[in-house]
């Protein structure tokens, strides 16, 4: 991916993350490690990516989720990441789910 369309990607990430932070008031990551497990429900003729594809392709949406303070890092010291992909018969999206977990 050019690095500039990286970059929009990430910054269109970073402001619908900040939005629902801000909705769902979900606290910034201070000193615990979190889960983020990322469900891709797909519909129609999509299909599914295999895992590297699918883990890289969430690289800008876990950078806008460090760039909104909802994970303290993307390391593994400090992310607990899962990816799931699901058949559906409409609405392809993506959901993700952040559970802060008790050791650090």
């Amino acid at each position: 991916m050019h690095k500039f369309t990286y970059k929009k990607l990430r910054d269109d990430f970073t402001l619908l993350v900040t939005a629902a932070r801000n909705a769902q008031r979900i606290p910034v990551a201070k000193t615990k490690k979190r889960r983020v497990i990322f469900d891709r429900y797909i519909a129609g003729r999509s299909r599914r990516y295999d895992r590297a594809n699918f883990v890289g392709g969430c690289k800008p949406l876990v950078d806008a989720l460090r760039s909104c303070q909802l994970l303290v890092d993307d390391s593994e010291r400090w992310l607990d990441d899962y990816y799931r992909q699901y058949s559906v018969v409409l609405n392809t999206r993506i959901e993700i789910t952040i559970q802060e977990l008790d050791y650090a």
